[in-house]
């Protein structure tokens, strides 16, 4: 074997081509890597919209309960079921802060072998623009 590798050495062309194949499997490997994390990456973004979106709704009707319609929009639209929860349930009056968290779980497939969850939490807040007596 290490004859081999002198007698290889000794070529210029072949210390090229090593040098070549390694480098295209370096970058074949950057490749596969950039494209197992960008389903996550982009489940995570959509989660992100979802909950500027959802917090956005609470704030214009002040109140958790009314925006049910608009959850199953944004479900339907973005393509998540995620959990949610809200810091403060029913009336939410004029200027009143709240959080809505959004947690999803995101899968990273490595070589369709290994499938690792990969827990996916996003959180909005915002303040009520509706006054109630």
């Amino acid at each position: 074997m290490n004859e081999i590798m002198k007698k290889l050495r000794e070529r210029k062309a072949a210390g090229v081509y090593f040098e070549l194949t390694i480098f295209m499997m370096v970058v074949v490997m950057c490749l596969v890597l950039i494209a197992t994390t960008a389903s996550v990456l982009f489940t995570k973004y959509k989660l992100d919209n979802f909950s500027e979106e959802l917090a956005r709704a609470v704030e214009i009707s002040g109140d958790t309960n009314a925006v049910s319609g608009r959850v199953a929009d944004l479900k339907a639209q973005y393509g998540i079921a995620p959990h949610i929860t809200y810091s403060k349930t029913g009336h939410i009056n004029l200027n009143e802060g709240f959080k809505v968290t959004l947690k999803q779980t995101a899968y990273l497939e490595i070589g369709g072998i290994v499938k690792v969850p990969v827990a996916l939490t996003s959180v909005a807040t915002g303040a009520s623009e509706v006054y109630w007596k």
